[in-house]
């Protein structure tokens, strides 16, 4: 242990009990649990190798050697050409949790260390599980961070919210929207902000105040809907709607800048579309807007209302990924309940006849296929949809696996006049994609 005038007591490098306590006991279970927190990211590979400082650099292969010709004999050869390539070059982003315990719990340990163990353990598991959660639910949007959006608002104070889905992003509507479980990502007791929605990617957005943060007091469903409740305050009334991100603190002088929530991990849904995600105007480094990037959108195969699931619609989008990507989907990620509507499709159709129509994953874990292809079902995918993904051309780009901070030499950290300790854990990653038009969205299933 060792004594300093700013920190006060610490449990310093010098003193190896409490950090292997955290490093060699708990870390290896907490970290599995956030590195792979779902079946789709369990499956994906790990690639530090393109992890250039804090960013993932890499070249990508957009064109073709036109310099290929068939002539007749004795004519003159093709003129040579070369491949085309552009490159991606995108920021590693970063995920912290942290833990504290008291003093007396420490003093516990020096000579029962099962004492101290006993009421680690807990938060340290329970912070496990918190980063695995983020995760997992950052890995199905496309990191904007927005959990939920609600309906425009007048001016007066206001106690309650009417929730819609999570549209994407700058979309002020969305054809056949996620049409059930608008609070899908909120949960009572988490710390959130609102933030206005212009729709609009030129316009200013609001940068929200202390009193814009509050802690959800219920979360009510009705049909069609649902509500949320929390302290009274009176936001800018601009007439737009609002989303509802998380807000990692609330201090009184805490203020959310406009970009702030704008900081998750990329997901699939920011992947696998046909624009730039967010407010950004570029994916991955390179605009996808521009016409001559088609190679950097993948299809979206969507209508103006939603549509029930049928075969013909699976092969359309199954082989729209082939004719696009030159690449058969490995891969169909989707809800719970476009998955139920599917098990459902292969009765009818009489495809599910003595296992067929299922695959068996890493694991034991069984899902439903197509075309020999698993159907993974997922609680934290967005309603309403199936990702056709061809997963060689995805990946999580790696900085540093989930790890304890203790680069000044000590990994707790005594409170600032409290008889109480903290530790931070944190990872530093991304998700993204080789070649974007590999992938297939198929939108506007009902469920």
């Amino acid at each position: 242990m060792a004594i300093s005038d700013s920190n006060g007591v610490e449990f310093a490098s010098s003193d190896p009990f409490y950090d292997y306590i955290l490093n060699d006991i708990f870390l290896p279970a907490v970290a599995d649990t956030v590195i792979t927190p779902n079946t789709l990211l369990e499956r994906l590979p790990r690639d530090k190798e393109r992890v250039e400082g804090k960013n993932v650099v890499f070249p990508v292969h957009v064109g073709r050697n036109i310099g290929v010709n068939a002539i007749a004999a004795g004519g003159d050869l093709p003129d040579p050409g070369q491949q085309d390539y552009d490159q991606y070059s995108f920021g590693i982003k970063h995920i912290y949790g942290r833990v504290k315990f008291d003093g007396v719990s420490a003093d516990a340990s020096r000579t029962q260390m099962a004492a101290w163990l006993k009421a680690i353990e807990s938060e340290v598991r329970g912070l496990g599980i918190d980063m695995s959660r983020y995760k997992q639910r950052a890995s199905h949007l496309n990191g904007t961070g927005v959990l939920a959006m609600t309906t425009a608002h007048g001016s007066g104070s206001v106690t309650t919210m009417t929730l819609e889905p999570p549209t994407l992003w700058p979309e002020a509507t969305a054809a056949a929207a996620p049409d059930i479980n608008h609070a899908k990502y909120l949960k009572v007791g988490q710390r959130i902000a609102f933030v206005s929605n212009t729709n609009a990617n030129s316009q200013t957005q609001y940068a929200m105040a202390a009193d814009s943060i509050r802690t959800i007091t219920s979360v009510t469903r009705t049909a069609g809907s649902e509500e949320i409740g929390f302290a009274s305050w009176d936001p800018v009334n601009d007439g737009n709607k609002w989303n509802i991100v998380l807000a990692g603190n609330a201090d009184a002088g805490f203020t959310l800048a406009d970009t702030a929530f704008e900081n998750d991990p990329m997901g699939i849904a920011g992947i696998v579309d046909d624009g730039n995600p967010g407010r950004a105007s570029t994916f991955q480094g390179i605009d996808a807007s521009a016409a001559a990037n088609d190679w950097h959108r993948s299809t979206v195969l969507t209508a103006g209302s939603a549509r029930a699931l049928t075969i013909a619609l699976m092969d359309e989008a199954f082989t729209t990924a082939m004719e696009t990507g030159d690449a058969a989907p490995t891969a169909l990620v989707t809800s719970f309940g476009v998955a139920r509507k599917y098990a459902a499709l292969l009765l009818t159709e009489r495809r599910y006849i003595d296992g067929h129509g299922a695959s068996d994953l890493d694991g034991g874990y069984k899902a439903l296929d197509y075309n020999g292809v698993p159907v993974i079902a997922d609680r934290d995918c967005l309603n309403n949809r199936i990702y056709f993904l061809h997963e060689p051309d995805l990946r999580m780009y790696v900085l540093s696996d989930p790890q304890w901070m203790n680069k000044d030499g000590s990994i707790y950290h005594r409170l600032e006049n409290k008889d109480a300790y903290q530790a931070t854990m944190y990872c530093r990653e991304t998700m993204g994609t080789d070649v974007r038009d590999k992938h297939v969205l198929l939108a506007a299933i009902s469920e």
